[in-house]
């Protein structure tokens, strides 16, 4: 469906990107144009009027979504970037975007979207007590293994 999808919208970008990932391996080749695809399909238009923007989202709402492995496959962003379709001023890779900083122990938790308050809450309090004797990434590590469970 995704290739037909191709065919019909934009068949010589697409013919283009295909051409500029064939170093890739087919799986990766594949991923890459179908998370393109998904995102023209997603928000009308052509290749050429995909964003940064549309890249961050998709691979957000990837992640949102439990696709963790193949929101880890950056291989569309660099054929964006690699054919021109990005701007320069565009980041040479997608996770440069999506550094996170510190966040409060709270947006930690909140990140596991934890739907019973009171656990939430529990939570949040226990690792505030743990943070001044970790650094933040050990808690945040801590905080994903226990969180994981609710």
């Amino acid at each position: 469906m995704l290739a037909e999808a191709r065919a019909a919208s934009d068949p010589d970008a697409f013919w283009q990107l295909e051409q500029s990932a064939q170093h890739a391996t087919i799986a990766a080749r594949s991923d890459a144009l179908n998370k393109l695809t998904w995102i023209v399909i997603r928000k009308g238009g052509l290749v050429r009027d995909i964003t940064v923007g549309d890249c961050v989202e998709l691979t957000a709402s990837l992640e949102e979504h439990h696709f963790r492995g193949s929101a880890g496959r950056p291989l569309f962003y660099a054929l964006l970037k690699e054919t021109g379709v990005l701007p320069a001023s565009a980041p040479l890779r997608l996770r440069a975007l999506r550094i996170e900083g510190r966040r409060s122990v709270g947006q930690i938790v909140d990140g596991y979207g934890i739907e019973c308050r009171a656990v939430r809450n529990l939570l949040v309090e226990y690792f505030t007590e743990r943070a001044p004797e970790l650094d933040h990434v050990s808690l945040r590590s801590v905080a994903r293994n226990l969180c994981r469970l609710f």
